[in-house]
């Protein structure tokens, strides 16, 4: 059965602590009367790749095979950005080895399927990509500072691991199929 072409995104998940790490900091900014509209309801996530289909089981497939060569590692956001012309307010990882490879190896195996070309390549491009965990989005530049202001008076960098990649199809708010990273190796200190 062939739908029309809609927009897939291939996401990176975090541990159950992470995550309740960034619930936590959206409810800071919450409870300081700041709105955060698209975000409530969302998992936490980086965004690794997106793709035009109407056939997204040929990406669950890829995933299934291609997290069971990968492992999960551990991952520090220690950084707090802004993109100015679009008023999104992010969590800044540490851009590590781990992190890169990953990203690396998921395009191209993605562009060994021949299928759609990389969306948006001019952000989230092997030579482009700014990894980042989304906070707030779509806010006016004086929401953004209130954003930036409430987030710096409670400000502690956040320590986990990323443990696998999802596909999200929006208008969902969460994954529709999550695919666990291996576990690392006892001789890995990625």
């Amino acid at each position: 059965m062939t739908n029309s072409p809609t927009t897939i995104f291939l996401t990176l998940y975090f541990d159950r602590a992470t995550e309740q790490a960034i619930n936590r900091l959206w409810h800071v900014l919450a409870d300081a009367g700041i709105s955060l509209p698209g975000i409530h309801g969302h998992r936490p996530h980086i965004t690794l790749a997106a793709y035009d289909t109407s056939d997204w089981t040929t990406y669950q497939q890829l995933l299934e095979k291609f997290t069971q060569s990968q492992q999960a590692f551990p991952i520090r956001l220690h950084a707090l950005g802004i993109f100015p012309e679009t008023g999104v307010v992010f969590l800044a990882p540490r851009v590590t080895a781990p992190l890169l490879t990953l990203h690396s190896a998921l395009l191209t195996a993605c562009a060994a399927l021949g299928s759609a070309p990389l969306k948006y390549a001019h952000h989230l491009g092997e030579n482009a990509w700014m990894p980042h965990c989304t906070l707030a989005r779509g806010q006016t530049s004086t929401q953004v500072m209130a954003i930036v202001e409430t987030c710096a008076q409670h400000w502690q960098a956040i320590d986990g691991m990323i443990e696998g990649i999802g596909i999200l199809i929006p208008p969902a708010v969460i994954d529709v199929a999550q695919y666990p990273l291996a576990a690392p190796s006892s001789h890995d200190n990625s």
